[in-house]
């Protein structure tokens, strides 16, 4: 049996009001976060850290939608330049300074996971494997 490392790690969730500063959807200004959560658990190795991300996604957004055919997952990595990633970065920056985070983390080691349901987007998430080995 191999040796699945121990992960410790937190999911951040809110609800998100913003606007659109642009037409062409290109820049946006967040206006607040509401239904604040943080979550902390473990898991043993990647495999089940990448379930767990999955599951939450499941129960949180998917389950809720309710035309699956009309759901569209893109999954990614991060690029700076794309708006939605932005947006997630900016939301995670405030979420950060509400609840009183100080890390660092590197995007650029991440999935990015955007959830459309019929054009518009429900749900942006990262998984995120920095630290891992």
């Amino acid at each position: 049996m191999s040796s699945k490392q121990l992960i410790f790690y937190e999911n951040l969730h809110c609800r998100v009001n913003f606007k659109w500063k642009t037409v062409l959807k290109d820049d946006f200004e967040i206006i607040d976060l509401k239904d604040i959560k943080r979550e902390r658990s473990h898991c043993y190795g990647e495999q089940q850290y990448i379930k767990n991300f999955i599951e939450v996604m499941k129960e949180r957004v998917i389950r809720k939608l309710p035309e699956l055919n009309k759901v569209k997952i893109m999954l990614g990595v991060f690029d700076k330049n794309k708006v939605m990633h932005r947006f997630m970065i900016a939301t995670f920056q405030i979420l950060c300074k509400i609840l009183k985070i100080e890390r660092k983390i590197n995007f650029y080691k991440s999935i990015i996971v955007i959830i459309e349901y019929e054009g518009n987007v429900v749900f942006t998430g990262d998984l995120n494997f920095d630290g891992l080995r």
